[in-house]
């Protein structure tokens, strides 16, 4: 009997543990369910486009700000690249990647007054205004899977005269400009009239951008290098030079001209050198010359060689009757004399070049009469 009843309590002991151990579980599965519930709620009454994450969700971002990348695949071309006053300007757009631009509403404007829209318009055609005067041209594309693509283009063309010298030798009272021949140094200049605020640009204060044949020459290009020295090369063709301007304070006032200069050879001229007027430059000699008295001198004058002066960094050879005449090379001049009472003729020629630029050289030549009476020939 005693056995049974120790039994019985122990199985009542058993079940009310049971009981409690069920209890507490309950409690504790419903505390933790009620702290997760506390810790994901939201609320969502006062949401506005300003709870998107910046730059993702929120509508009113431009879409090229959400995606910087799609503004970068935004590929224009404006044709000319840097217009003129007054040019026929083309900017052609393209969009790589889901938007497809020729399915797209488009609209340009110019100076914020629409002059194109409609669907796939991704060119667009405008006559350039005038000279200083800024233009501003507004892109925007309206795709349907996206919000606004814009970009902007600001014109402002300016004036540039281009000037050049050759740095090539011409005779003292010579009227005609110095030439460039081969091998040969020229100086361009640039003479940008870029007009801001009613104020000129002082041309110090500009950029400039040399380039020959549409390379830019970045050594000799920058801020306020307003000159450029370009020296020819053996290879004769005809060179482009431009010079690339805009304004240090405001890139959009830019302009572009250039010139393309062509070769031509050196020459040389034979003239009379009167020991009363010295040099008559007034006549050159050609072809056939008849001494006026006993003795003549005769004088070979350099045309656009690369020399400061007739006597620096030329050699000159005479020749009588294709035989070498004893003269220094340095020597423009010789005379000559009648050698007998004979009358005659004797052809003189005279070849000039620079030892340093093998490609300037230059021949003169003239049939030297003597028709007086104790004429001779000689040196």
């Amino acid at each position: 009997m005693r056995t049974i009843l120790m039994r019985t309590i122990f199985r009542k002991i058993l079940r009310q543990l049971c009981v409690l151990t069920i209890i507490i579980l309950c409690v504790s599965l419903y505390s933790i369910h009620k702290v997760s519930a506390q810790t994901t709620q939201v609320d969502t009454s006062n949401n506005t486009a300003t709870d998107f994450e910046p730059g993702i969700g929120d509508p009113s971002i431009p879409f090229t700000s959400k995606f910087p990348q799609i503004k970068e695949e935004l590929v224009t071309e404006i044709t000319p690249e840097i217009p003129k006053p007054g040019d026929t300007v083309t900017i052609t757009t393209n969009l790589y990647g889901d938007i497809n631009l020729n399915t797209t509403l488009i609209t340009w404007r110019i100076n914020g007054v629409v002059e194109l829209r409609g669907i796939g318009k991704k060119d667009f055609t405008f006559i350039m205004g005038d000279s200083g005067k800024l233009t501003t041209v507004d892109f925007e594309a309206f795709p349907t899977n996206a919000p606004l693509i814009t970009k902007s283009f600001q014109f402002a063309p300016v004036d540039v005269d281009i000037l050049w010298q050759a740095n090539t030798y011409t005779p003292p009272f010579y009227k005609g400009k110095a030439l460039f021949t081969p091998e040969s140094n020229v100086t361009f200049i640039a003479l940008p009239n870029i007009i801001i605020g009613g104020k000129r640009v002082d041309p110090s204060e500009v950029v400039y951008n040399w380039k020959v044949d549409r390379t830019v020459d970045g050594e000799n290009s920058g801020f306020g290098k307003s000159s450029y020295d370009f020296t020819g090369d053996i290879i004769l063709k005809p060179t482009l030079v431009q010079a690339e301007v805009y304004a240090a304070s405001n890139p959009a006032f830019k302009g572009m001209n250039g010139f393309q200069i062509s070769h031509i050879f050196p020459q040389a001229l034979m003239y009379e050198d009167s020991p009363v007027y010295g040099i008559l430059f007034n006549k050159a000699l050609r072809n056939q010359y008849t001494a006026k008295s006993d003795e003549v001198e005769l004088s070979l004058i350099p045309f656009f060689f690369s020399t400061d002066g007739k006597n620096a960094g030329v050699t000159y050879k005479w020749n009588l009757n294709t035989a070498a005449l004893a003269i220094p090379e340095y020597q423009n001049s010789a005379i000559f004399r009648r050698k007998d009472d004979k009358k005659g003729s004797a052809s003189v020629t005279v070849t000039i070049g620079n030892p340093s630029k093998i490609l300037q050289k230059a021949t003169a030549g003239l049939d030297l009469l003597f028709n007086e009476k104790r004429s001779t020939f000689g040196q």
